[in-house]
């Protein structure tokens, strides 16, 4: 059963229905503010191709208004991104952050 939160991410990764998943560029941020624990993080996830035209999955994380991490991978196929995303999504609910903003490129 997907949550709420879920279920907006999906919104703007898959298409309309019945037509074909294909997950192209992507980006998504989430936060995490609780000022009265001075924590302020956030997390993305980029979907885009890279110079050889390869899908290139790119995790940023680190603190707000601070410099950041970055992580690179190559996934082997669309339905690895995917599920990527979305063990990504669940992981960064159970830690407090909120999904911010997401956009799908056109294709």
């Amino acid at each position: 059963m997907q949550s709420e939160s879920e279920g907006h991410l999906w919104a703007w990764i898959l298409p309309e229905k019945g037509d074909q998943i294909a997950v192209r560029e992507l980006h998504l941020c989430w936060k995490s503010v609780r000022p009265e624990r001075n924590r302020y993080r956030y997390y993305s996830l980029t979907v885009d191709r890279d110079l050889w035209g390869q899908l290139c999955l790119v995790r940023r994380w680190g603190r707000i208004w601070s410099g950041s991490r970055e992580k690179y991978a190559w996934p082997e196929t669309e339905a690895e991104i995917e599920r990527l995303v979305r063990e990504t999504h669940l992981n960064r609910s159970r830690h407090g952050y909120r999904l911010i903003r997401g956009r799908q490129a056109m294709p």
